[in-house]
């Protein structure tokens, strides 16, 4: 009997260690993202000013960036819970984080998914967002600078241990769309002629990420994040007795673009 728990013992052991350094190397892996910095080849571009090419920003800018910072662009709470931290979508006014971005700087983080200091955008969706036209991406960056400053702020995101364990093993999906975006490609992107055409459409639903929801053939998909609510529903439900969470707000899921009504 002695002998059997003394070997149930360095079993227990030896499991624990190796969750302790998959955890240590999980986070560390997390912290790494966060970090790393990179190097984009930017085309000329600059920001459309004219009439016509702010009013066709305005409408990108309500279906696209509204959404995560908001009707007057200041910034959301976006994504909060107790057990996995928050992500707060920043002030793009002028009067934000964005206050001193040059053209090229909207555009490295538009389409690139990279900040002016080099860092990647965490869950900003340039993999769709960076398919629309040079033109488009005047027209919005060119809207957006017009809008009224507000000098709303916003913390920095922070993330729990159970989250950066989470996101280093993949379960956040891409949190950084510049580890997959070609960050050297400057080519020159156009639309087809606005209409009610196939082309014309399918270029919309690209920019839009549609298909990084509901599919490439937008017949549904499922998503990882199903996994997660489920994990936060059972930690709620475990913990609850004791008061610790009151409330979990669920404004997006990390990976989907489309708001979810508050639960629970």
């Amino acid at each position: 009997m002695k002998k059997f728990l003394k070997w149930l013992g360095i079993a227990v052991l030896a499991i624990l260690l190796v969750l302790v350094i998959a955890v240590l190397v999980l986070v560390n892996k997390t912290n790494g993202m966060a970090k790393k910095t990179y190097d984009v080849n930017l085309p000329k571009f600059a920001a459309a000013n004219d009439s016509a090419a702010l009013v066709r920003g305005a409408v990108i800018a309500n279906s696209l960036c509204g959404g995560c910072h908001g009707g007057d662009f200041a910034g959301t709470e976006f994504f909060k819970d107790d057990a996995t931290g928050s992500i707060p979508a920043p002030n793009i006014t002028s009067g934000g984080r964005t206050k001193n971005y040059t053209d090229a700087d909207w555009l490295r983080i538009i389409r690139y998914g990279v900040k002016p200091d080099k860092h990647g955008a965490m869950i900003m969706p340039s993999k769709e967002m960076g398919t629309m036209s040079n033109e488009d991406i005047a027209a919005l960056v060119g809207y957006l600078k017009t809008i009224p400053a507000s000098n709303k702020t916003w913390p920095d995101p922070e993330f729990t241990l159970l989250s950066k364990v989470l996101a280093g093993a993949g379960l956040f999906g891409d949190l950084y769309h510049a580890e997959i975006i070609d960050l050297q490609d400057a080519t020159t992107k156009t639309a087809p002629e606005p209409g009610p055409t196939v082309a014309y459409g399918a270029y919309t639903v690209g920019f839009h990420g549609c298909k990084s929801c509901h599919g490439d053939n937008l017949n549904g998909k499922k998503h990882r994040t199903q996994f997660l609510l489920l994990v936060q529903i059972l930690l709620k439900v475990v913990i609850s007795e004791s008061g610790r969470w009151n409330n979990l707000k669920i404004h997006y899921a990390p990976e989907q673009h489309l708001k979810a009504k508050q639960w629970m």
